[in-house]
């Protein structure tokens, strides 16, 4: 499932993502590897298979090389971080937010841009997996702070507004500048959350801190002047 995953995603984040396109192709990918999981072949062998499969459907060969990154860092968040302690994660997870928001000076921020294309989806996958699996709280806790990065990382996408299309009410009152916005208060918000949040590590907390600093003075506050 690893492999279906990275891709599937890899494919969704695509700056030309279109339902009609890459979402029929993800689709298909998701169907042929529930197909093959019914098999009940080892993990390795599913994987291979999978693979196989649906990187043909996905047109992987006509991807960019940093898309071949991105899909091979998804996998690694996927697949290795359950290997690692909850504290490592949750540092991971603090540094990930700091690729997004160091936008000053202009050279660092053209310099860094490829890592950021590589770490949005990186940030917003490794800060759900972590928050439900990685943090012992409430269940309802998790619940709520995965479903900001959740919804700004697929619904409110700044640089796609294909998903955005299929709900009339946000479709109809959001503008691009609102779309942005939104977006960004909600990835803040689940930065707040870790901060105030006692059952996250004391590191992961003060990343988040960080974070949340270079948010509001490197990225919200140049966009309000």
């Amino acid at each position: 499932m690893y492999v279906t995953l990275s891709f599937c995603a890899t494919a969704f984040y695509k700056k030309r993502f279109t339902l009609a396109e890459e979402g029929r192709q993800i689709f298909y990918s998701i169907i042929v590897h529930l197909v093959i999981a019914q098999l009940q072949l080892h993990f390795c062998l599913t994987e291979a298979l999978s693979g196989a499969a649906i990187l043909p459907l996905l047109k992987v060969h006509q991807w960019h090389v940093i898309e071949i990154i991105k899909a091979i860092a998804i996998l690694a968040t996927i697949g290795y971080l359950p290997l690692l302690k909850a504290s490592t994660c949750q540092i991971i997870v603090g540094f990930l937010g700091m690729t997004q928001f160091l936008r000053k000076p202009t050279y660092l921020k053209n310099l860094l841009s490829k890592i950021r294309i590589v770490c949005g989806p990186l940030f917003v996958i490794a800060l759900i997996r972590t928050t439900i699996f990685e943090v012992k709280q409430p269940h309802y806790i998790s619940v709520i702070h995965s479903f900001f990065p959740l919804f700004a990382g697929i619904v409110l996408r700044p640089d796609n507004t294909e998903v955005l299309q299929l709900i009339p009410f946000f479709r109809n009152v959001l503008s691009r500048d609102h779309r942005v916005w939104l977006h960004g208060f909600m990835m803040l918000v689940s930065i707040v959350i870790i901060i105030f949040n006692p059952n996250w590590e004391t590191d992961a907390r003060i990343f988040a801190l960080v974070d949340a600093i270079m948010y509001l003075t490197l990225v919200a506050l140049p966009r309000m002047l």
